[in-house]
């Protein structure tokens, strides 16, 4: 489908905080890829998109550490979507918890 490079720079751009916080993705996918035709752009941007609420959804599901410890999560996270680096991986955790926390 996709390179694992490209979706782990795609996902960096989603977790983005400051003055690009919540800039969208396809924005992005134009800068990073712009050889890419537009359906295949929003294509992995829809990927993206569904990756990051996913893991926001799990996390806030689970958030209750003495449950689900932070190693537990990261271990599904790195299960589910192996092409994730460990730095988005922890990354992704701690967004998602932040969103968790502050609901």
């Amino acid at each position: 489908m996709f390179e694992k490079e490209d979706l782990n720079l795609l996902y960096e751009c989603a977790l983005e905080w400051g003055e690009h916080w919540l800039r969208p993705l396809i924005e992005w996918a134009k800068e990073l890829f712009p050889e890419w035709d537009e359906e295949k752009q929003i294509e992995i941007c829809a990927y993206i998109d569904s990756v990051r609420d996913e893991i926001n959804d799990y996390i806030s599901d689970r958030y209750d550490q003495e449950k689900h410890p932070k190693e537990n999560v990261k271990n599904w996270m790195k299960q589910k979507f192996p092409w994730m680096t460990d730095d988005l991986v922890a990354r992704g955790y701690s967004q998602g918890m932040y969103y968790a926390w502050h609901g």
